[in-house]
């Protein structure tokens, strides 16, 4: 698995663990933001790295988070649907190695369409949209280094 799904994967389960959204479902503007944690386990070759003196692994957790805003409309009486972007940080992973310290920040620009139906006392929602992935990396054997990806993105679940 490359490193760009590694990192969608990481979208869409890390920073959901915890979310505070201001009723999202309801007609209008709102807010939100989640905080998680997000582990990072990939090697060299997930970096684009194939050569023999290649070789490192890292294997990291970090705290990760997400803020995001959106615009809701009421299209019938029980769905609403709306527009959602967002912000993704997905930590700041360190692993030290026998050449040095190698180091990988990744982030996210994120952009959905999402429907909502009400379900009682709690909204039941679906989005799919995408992801702009960045990921800077720094080896001790390459230095710095700068990769950007798009992914599809999508969820489901209870507001």
């Amino acid at each position: 698995m490359n490193m760009t799904k590694k990192l969608a994967l990481t979208a869409m389960l890390a920073t959901t663990f915890v979310a505070g959204t201001a009723q999202a479902a309801e007609p209008g503007f709102y807010l939100g933001g989640a905080f998680g944690q997000a582990r990072l386990e990939a090697d060299a070759k997930d970096f684009g790295y194939n050569g023999e003196g290649d070789r490192f692994t890292v294997k990291d957790d970090d705290g990760a988070w997400k803020a995001f805003i959106g615009y809701n409309w009421s299209v019938l009486s029980w769905l609403n649907v709306g527009l959602e972007g967002g912000y993704k940080d997905f930590g700041n992973f360190r692993q030290d190695t026998r050449n040095g310290t190698v180091r990988a920040d990744p982030t996210g620009w994120d952009a959905f369409l999402v429907g909502s139906i009400p379900v009682g006392p709690v909204d039941l929602f679906a989005k799919v949209g995408g992801i702009a992935l960045n990921r800077d990396i720094n080896t001790p054997q390459f230095g710095q280094d700068d990769d950007d990806d798009n992914q599809l993105a999508y969820g489901v679940g209870l507001a």
